[in-house]
């Protein structure tokens, strides 16, 4: 039985719920290619129209590329903004980039992060601020105790 493009829609949301809201096995490809995280980090700004959720997917298609597949039913092609979002070349190996983090279910359809990737991104942003605050701006000390109440002498 063929399924739909909001029933793949489904499954590829309860997976990364799932398994800690997406693989953390795309994070190291991250880390390591300056491309993927540009690509990454653009992907939320891109804002995607929404997947034609009735269309069903041909039978042909294999289980493992049907988050592929999906991402055909969004029209038109956010690829070339998303690149284009980037400041990256259309080039083929532009868009083998954007292939690795679909395939790795690290971006949604929706214009959304997997939630790993995502507070992977806002760990990176928050050390690259702290880093660019002055050292003693960095930790606010806490306020002083309140004084001691003073025992009133008398006269």
């Amino acid at each position: 039985m063929s399924k739909t493009a909001a029933r793949i829609l489904a499954d590829l949301r309860a997976r990364t719920i799932e398994r800690g809201a997406g693989t953390f096995a795309c994070i190291p490809l991250i880390e390591a290619d300056q491309q993927l995280m540009r690509l990454v980090t653009a992907w939320p700004k891109v804002r995607p129209n929404p997947v034609r959720e009735g269309e069903v997917c041909p039978e042909v298609i294999a289980p493992y590329m049907e988050v592929r597949w999906l991402w055909t039913c969004i029209d038109p092609d956010p690829l070339p903004r998303w690149i284009q979002v980037a400041g990256l070349p259309l080039a083929r190996h532009t868009i083998n980039a954007c292939y690795v983090l679909i395939d790795n279910e690290a971006v949604m359809p929706d214009g959304t992060l997997a939630l790993v990737v995502e507070q992977y991104i806002q760990r990176k942003v928050g050390a690259f601020l702290d880093s660019m605050l002055p050292r003693r701006a960095r930790a606010v000390p806490p306020p002083p105790p309140p004084p001691p109440e003073q025992a009133s002498v008398p006269a």
